[in-house]
């Protein structure tokens, strides 16, 4: 690892290994620190560096997402962090993957539709998922532990692209709401599925996004979004961008994001279909972004 140091800032240029995520930043300013914020990553590191069971959260971009997602206070970061190693061995997360989840994969549908135009992978999500029947058939803990088991294998997913030489910093993640209904998604009962999605997002795979697009809102939908913002942190909320059934608007906004090419027909872009995210588990293949 080389440091340059600049008008009073420490860039850090990684030659090697797992770069890791921030919000809503490019790269370059992920990995630039002023001359405080360099000091408190090296305190930081010294003091949490031998209780983390994983080479990857050793690394300097790790560890600094963490002190980035609070804010450079280091008590707080190394609470987070220790939170999150602890979550880890208590629910088995090494070995989510391998656990049987045909049923839900056949019922939940996740794709990839490309990549952006900083090669940060695009994951979208169609929301008409029956969350009031898996809540009232006594499924809800099946369905929290599934979205543990979508991050963790979308960060996983991540690392190996690292791996393959691809400097992916960051995820995308689209929710498509056009089948959102009030009955099925946003039952009084459905509320705690939502919490569970913020929390194990912002407390165990936080920095993991670039930015979350919720496309294709209903109206209904604002009531729901209104009463999920409480336990959103101010760095998620900066995170999400909703577009309403405007398509003008939308395709405005997504041709900033991304080329035509990299996202499907449905939503507006020029590829035939999106990747079933299933095809890429059964290939055991590393997905490559395609745009140059």
């Amino acid at each position: 690892m080389i440091y340059s140091r600049k008008a009073g800032s420490v860039i850090i240029l990684i030659i090697s290994v797992f770069t890791k995520f921030s919000a809503q930043i490019s790269l370059n300013e992920f990995l630039t620190l002023t001359e405080e914020q360099k000091i408190k990553l090296d305190i930081f590191r010294e003091l949490i560096i031998s209780r983390l069971p994983e080479d990857y959260m050793k690394e300097d971009v790790y560890i600094i997402r963490w002190l980035r997602d609070s804010n450079f206070d280091i008590p707080t970061a190394e609470k987070r962090l220790m939170n999150m190693v602890s979550w880890r061995q208590e629910n088995q997360m090494d070995t989510i993957l391998q656990e049987d989840w045909a049923k839900s994969d056949y019922e939940f549908k996740i794709y990839i539709e490309g990549c952006d135009r900083d090669k940060k992978p695009v994951i979208s999500v169609s929301v008409d998922w029956d969350i009031r029947r898996m809540v009232i058939s006594g499924e809800s803990k099946k369905l929290m532990r599934y979205i543990d088991r979508t991050f963790e294998e979308a960060e996983q997913m991540a690392r190996r692209m690292i791996a393959d030489g691809q400097n992916v910093t960051q995820l995308t993640m689209m929710f498509d709401l056009s089948n959102f209904n009030l009955i099925e998604q946003a039952c009084g009962r459905c509320l705690p599925i939502y919490f569970h999605l913020i929390t194990t997002y912002q407390d165990h795979f936080a920095g993991l996004l670039h930015k979350i697009i919720i496309i294709n809102a209903p109206e209904v939908f604002v009531p729901l979004y209104d009463a999920l913002k409480p336990a959103l942190f101010k760095n998620t909320r900066d995170l999400i961008t909703v577009l309403g059934r405007d398509k003008a608007h939308s395709l405005r906004f997504l041709m900033k994001e991304m080329d035509k090419d990299q996202l499907s027909r449905k939503y507006l872009g020029s590829k035939k279909e999106s990747l079933d995210f299933q095809e890429l588990r059964d290939s055991g293949e590393v997905y490559r972004c395609t745009n140059v």
